[in-house]
């Protein structure tokens, strides 16, 4: 059967629109960034703006403010128009600022090696890369990125602009500004370990005769200047959080996930001993003369008959744990009942007080009751089953609707479903997305967790979500590509390279290659390294060639000896301390008690004194020509100016 379609292009005319269009798009995205700088080359433009920063009258453009632009612009391109000739004054201004911005703040400078991977590619003119079918845009200079001209004009500093050309481009910027904006803080005892060594750094500034008060301001300065380096804390993060500004904005809210434990109870059903040590938070109540143990995986477990087919990332979606009402008039008040029951956060140790005062004010038969009363609930609030600990004075509320803008934050990573261990991933999706009370909800006795993954029919929203968590690691592998490819050309020919096994494996730590080699970068490409290396090498030839290495044929009586003291590593680690501190103070004395006054002239090389240091201030006193000065001085009855000249000359004469 042939189908006309009336008024559609012709073959040629579709592909003289598509190049037109390409065309178009490049302009486009050539319009909006740009990798070189509008006065030509970087030395004629460094050139020209020399000059222009000669003249007087200039402004740094980093310290002012950008200029505004015309009200009226105007590209009639008349030659009498006087709109189009201010506008184009001000195009001229606008090249020649964002020029002096980009030489100011973008142009990169580094050592051969470079981890910015500068300098970059050259092209003359924008292209497709025949290799990959990449668009690659025109860039001119090595050493800058690619900037927005408007971002340099109205910021005045540096920044980098690239256009999001491929799937891989935005996985990568996604991962980047994820991560950035979720990472977690330094542990607990890391923040203490900076607070004590901000005491221990300035023990001579508490030990001093300052004001007490102008110690403790200095002491605590500097203790918020190391908590700030340690956490990662910008400067513009913490003065928002002193203005009480936010600190981000956002289009959506985020709500804490703590998914392992749900795996785990998932886990422990099937191993027994084997997961049952694990250790989980859970809040300590007492009840009916017994220790009750609460936590969030409960409220899954035994959430209402209402929600059994409920998955476990719906149910941390759309439901919140929440007191009972306490009378009838908070029954027949739904609105109040709602708007008690819009908090997001789930972390178990914010409900400690709620539980504790609703449980602490209701006698034992109270709590019982309550649960058999069967009294009615509103229509978005269930009551749990039977066994829930809580299930006497608090309820299940749901949201009627999926909230698009709450997201759920998985507080550890997923795992991922290419690599390592494949149960671990099939179990952690079956306990996400297939509704369970138990363990045994998710596979049969004799199944493996590989064909319980494949039997179940997960909806396409579960499988578009199962694709996207999986993206992190995507990113991840793209990043470490590169940093493998970088490791492998430094490590050639190194010592380091006969200790990286050939079946060497990227980890799914995303830290791995710093914890592996910390500072091979600087190491391999240093040429203090490779000085080093260079006497290591001759020092070892030498012991070759007078046989040190060589094994000995005598045998040599070693006496046995045992350590007698037996400590643990703390208590080591505060006697090294001790003695380390011990150690400069005696340094310091000892330096003190040596500074004594040295007599002019006691020791001359080819016509130098050695003095001390109290020679060379200004109320540096002779002490051997004290008398003498004094008698001068009243003998010649010489006024206040003459003598302060005749004293600070005698004394250094003398």
């Amino acid at each position: 059967m042939l189908v006309w379609i009336s008024g559609s292009p012709t073959p040629q005319e579709m592909r003289d629109r598509i190049t037109e269009f390409e065309l178009e798009l490049v302009n486009y995205v050539e319009g909006c960034h740009q990798g070189h700088l509008y006065g030509g080359p970087m030395l004629d433009a460094e050139a020209r703006q020399e000059r222009k920063r000669a003249q007087p009258g200039y402004k740094d453009p980093t310290y002012t403010v950008f200029p505004r632009p015309p009200v009226n612009y105007c590209t009639c391109g008349d030659a009498g128009c006087k709109v189009c000739k201010k506008s184009r004054q001000w195009d001229v201004h606008f090249e020649e600022y964002v020029d002096d911005v980009l030489l100011r703040s973008n142009v990169h400078k580094c050592s051969t090696k470079c981890k910015a991977r500068m300098p970059r590619e050259v092209r003359e003119e924008s292209g497709v890369d025949m290799d990959t079918g990449a668009l690659r845009f025109k860039h001119l200079e090595p050493y800058m990125n690619d900037v927005s001209p408007l971002i340099s004009y109205v910021l005045g500093c540096n920044h980098d602009c690239t256009g999001l050309m491929s799937g891989s481009a935005v996985n990568h910027i996604v991962y980047y500004i994820t991560e950035y904006i979720t990472k977690m803080g330094p542990p607990t005892h890391v923040i203490f370990e900076a607070i004590k060594a901000a005491f221990d750094r300035n023990s001579e500034h508490l030990s001093s005769n300052a004001d007490s008060k102008e110690k403790a301001r200095k002491l605590l300065t500097r203790m918020v200047n190391i908590l700030s380096t340690k956490m990662e804390l910008g400067s513009p993060f913490i003065c928002a959080h002193l203005l009480g500004n936010p600190d981000h904005y956002s289009s959506h809210h985020f709500k804490p996930f703590y998914w392992h434990s749900y795996y785990m109870e998932v886990r422990k059903y099937w191993q027994g001993a084997d997961v049952a040590e694990y250790d989980d938070n859970v809040i300590v109540l007492r009840r009916k003369g017994h220790v009750i143990g609460v936590n969030d995986v409960q409220n899954y477990v035994y959430r209402p008959e209402e929600l059994e087919h409920m998955s476990l990332y719906d149910f941390m979606r759309r439901c919140k744990r929440v007191p009972l009402p306490k009378n009838k008039e908070d029954v027949n008040d739904n609105d109040s009942d709602e708007a008690a029951c819009t908090q997001t956060s789930t972390d178990i140790l914010d409900d400690i007080d709620e539980v504790v005062d609703d449980l602490g004010g209701m006698s034992d038969d109270e709590r019982c009751d309550t649960a058999d009363s069967g009294r009615a609930l509103p229509t978005r609030m269930h009551a749990f089953v039977k066994g829930h600990p809580l299930a006497s004075t608090h309820c299940i509320w749901m949201n009627d609707k999926d909230d698009p803008s709450l997201v759920l934050n998985m507080m550890r990573p997923l795992p991922r479903n290419d690599k390592g261990d494949r149960d671990y991933y099939t179990t952690t999706m079956l306990t996400l997305f297939k509704p369970w009370r138990t363990g045994a909800d998710l596979k049969q006795p004799e199944q493996p967790w590989e064909d319980a993954y494949a039997a179940f029919p997960f909806s396409d929203r579960q499988r578009e979500l199962m694709k996207f968590f999986n993206l992190r690691w995507d990113c991840l592998d793209a990043r470490d590509d590169f940093q493998m490819r970088s490791k492998s050309e430094e490590t050639t020919g190194s010592s380091y390279a006969r200790f990286v096994p050939d079946d060497y494996e990227v980890a799914e730590d995303e830290n791995h290659i710093e914890l592996a080699f910390p500072s091979s970068d600087d190491i391999l490409t240093n040429k203090a390294y490779k000085t080093k290396k260079e006497t290591y090498d001759d020092i070892q030839d030498y012991m070759k060639h007078h046989r040190w290495t060589d094994a000995l044929n005598q045998k040599i009586d070693v006496t046995e000896w045992t350590i007698s003291i037996r400590k643990t590593f703390s208590e080591w680690k505060n006697i090294v301390g001790n003695m380390r501190r011990y150690a400069l103070e005696k340094a310091k004395a000892d330096k003190r008690s040596a500074e004594v006054n040295v007599p002019i002239g006691a020791r001359s090389h080819a016509g130098v004194d050695v003095v001390n240091k109290a020679y060379l201030t200004r109320s540096f006193v002779a002490p051997d020509r004290v008398n003498l000065i004094e008698n001068i001085a009243r003998q010649y009855n010489l006024n206040e100016d003459q003598e302060r000249a005749f004293r600070m000359v005698a004394n250094h004469a003398s």
